[in-house]
């Protein structure tokens, strides 16, 4: 009986040993093949670009070289702050929408005021002749040809030489030297004191004196003329006297220079158009008659 009872202890004890082990490896093998919680891998949060306006026209867009950005395939613990990225340079435009490229105004000549009469002489520099127009003689001998050239360089400014008088200087530059010529230049320089006694090194603006230049509108959208300027009241009524001007309004006004000199202005008016008015300055020129232009005359 003893040995029954020691050989159920035996197998009691057999069992719980094989129990245990099945319970050990029971519990080792769920945590060795079972489900492990995965390691999670964080993403960087995807980059957020910048809307860049549509340039508008004209606007100068300035490239700049882009931020570089973090590599996503490296984890990060936190979310990152979005990388902030320079704005790319702006597509092209369409070709309708391109801005038209600026253009520098173009530089004008103020028109020559007058502070004794008030007048306003139109520029005639670049004026085309009109279909039928007749066009002004070229020159013919050395004395035009001069006054043809000391037109074109009357455009810049000139500074008074020494022994230089304002008839030696406007000789020089239109080819011919009288009251008239040096009426007009007396205009475009007011702050000459004494056309007789000019400094050294002041500079002189010479106006451009041709036939348009001495044609001008009227208030009453009519045209006069510039006959001249004298010296004596005398030729200014032979002038008056033309055949050209015998039924038009010729005027003479008495100018004083900043001499003390007491010139007469002539003009001639009114015309109905501006051909009509240039004819006349035409004729006068061709017949001697203008002072304004080389080959004048003067009658006593």
């Amino acid at each position: 009986m003893d040995y029954f009872f020691i050989r159920k202890i035996l197998y009691v004890l057999t069992l719980l040993i094989v129990v245990a082990t099945l319970f050990v490896a029971g519990h080792y093998l769920l945590f060795s093949f079972g489900d492990r919680p995965e390691k999670k891998q964080v993403t960087p949060p995807p980059k957020v670009q910048e809307t860049v306006p549509w340039p508008q026209a004209g606007e100068k867009v300035e490239p700049t070289s882009p931020t570089r950005s973090e590599s996503p395939s490296e984890p990060s613990a936190s979310p990152a702050p979005p990388a902030r990225t320079e704005p790319s340079p702006a597509p092209s435009l369409p070709p309708k929408e391109r801005a038209a490229p600026e253009r520098s105004p173009m530089k004008k000549e103020p028109p020559m005021v007058s502070k004794a009469g008030g007048e306003n002489p139109s520029d005639g520099q670049g004026a085309k002749a009109k279909p039928g127009q007749k066009t002004a003689p070229l020159p013919e001998n050395g004395a035009e040809a001069a006054a043809e050239k000391g037109i074109r360089s009357a455009e810049n400014p000139q500074k008074v030489n020494k022994g230089d008088s304002i008839y030696a200087i406007a000789e020089r530059a239109y080819g011919v030297s009288n009251t008239s010529v040096v009426d007009r230049i007396l205009e475009a320089n007011p702050r000459i004191g004494d056309p007789d006694h000019l400094p050294v090194g002041q500079t002189l603006r010479l106006p451009q004196i041709t036939e348009e230049s001495l044609v001008y509108e009227s208030v009453d959208g009519l045209f006069q003329v510039r006959l001249g300027t004298f010296a004596k009241a005398e030729f200014a009524e032979y002038l008056k006297r033309h055949p050209f001007l015998k039924d038009k309004e010729v005027e003479i006004s008495p100018r004083m220079t900043p001499s003390g000199k007491t010139w007469y202005r002539v003009t001639a008016g009114k015309f109905k158009d501006r051909e009509e008015a240039l004819q006349v300055i035409r004729t006068l020129k061709e017949q001697g008659l203008s002072p304004y232009f080389a080959g004048f005359k003067k009658k006593n």
